[in-house]
């Protein structure tokens, strides 16, 4: 379980007691992945004693835990004076400012630097926009699905090439009252208009040369997991099929892989 302490414990001892019941004589093990000092679990409207309540480190088993430390950030490793500022913050030894009218006091970042607006930025992260392989290892970080979105189409934008557009084929289906299912009364335009998280857009566009990011687990034998990056190398007229490719580390072009749309039933 990755990101563990952004999870409430009582989402953590429901996993636990899940698991208990599907195996009550074998002994599971379960790993939980995270940093104590990275955001704690969303309490809506919830106060800073909700907040740490609801904390893992609350729990009476928490002493319990075997624990595990990481001593070597590999990611960090090319940029050792960056990652030593993020140790900093981390720690809370870095050095803070405080500004009038802001109650709070502020770390200031000097390898972080700050740009006047979206296009601007956007060269900074990709300064070669209609080349792939160079916006392969960048990305923009954004707060919201719905900011995310609004970027995308804008660096789309950018890009040349002719825009494919992608719809889906979702349906819904409900009991039938004798052990099967039937189509749902449901109509398209509801089901079009979901777009919570963890359920794709209705509308989907993409350009070829673009760099894409798997958001399910697809087929593990050729690494198609969650969070995997790809290039659209071509897809179909139809809308039923993408080809990607993923890039070798010398940044030639790798395997091309084909993707089909895929069916939600709700």
């Amino acid at each position: 379980v990755d990101e563990f302490s952004m999870l409430q414990r009582n989402s953590i001892r429901a996993l636990e007691r899940c698991l208990a019941d599907v195996k009550p004589r074998k002994l599971c093990f379960v790993v939980y992945c995270g940093d104590q000092r990275q955001i704690p679990a969303v309490i809506r409207n919830g106060t800073k004693d909700d907040i740490l309540r609801a904390s893992i480190r609350c729990d009476k088993r928490w002493e319990e835990y075997n624990m595990l430390r990481l001593s070597r950030n590999m990611r960090a490793s090319e940029d050792p004076e960056y990652a030593a500022m993020c140790e900093r913050i981390g720690t809370g030894t870095a050095e803070t400012v405080r500004l009038p009218g802001c109650p709070l006091p502020l770390t200031p970042l000097p390898l972080i630097s700050a740009v006047a607006d979206r296009k601007e930025l956007i060269k900074f992260v990709f300064p070669r926009l209609d080349d792939p392989h160079s916006c392969f290892n960048s990305a923009i970080l954004a707060a919201t699905n719905r900011q995310i979105d609004e970027w995308n189409e804008e660096m789309l934008r950018m890009i040349p090439g002719e825009m494919g557009t992608f719809l889906s084929a979702d349906s819904c289906e409900e009991p039938d009252g004798a052990g099967g299912v039937r189509q749902s009364d449901v109509s398209h335009e509801i089901l079009n208009g979901l777009g919570d998280k963890g359920v794709p857009p209705h509308r989907l566009q993409l350009k070829k040369d673009t760099v894409v990011m798997l958001l399910r687990n697809i087929n593990f034998s050729l690494r198609l997991a969650n969070s995997k990056k790809l290039i659209v190398s071509d897809f179909c007229p139809s809308g039923r099929l993408i080809i990607c490719e993923e890039p070798k580390a010398d940044g030639s072009s790798g395997e091309r892989i084909p993707i089909h749309r895929i069916t939600f039933k709700f």
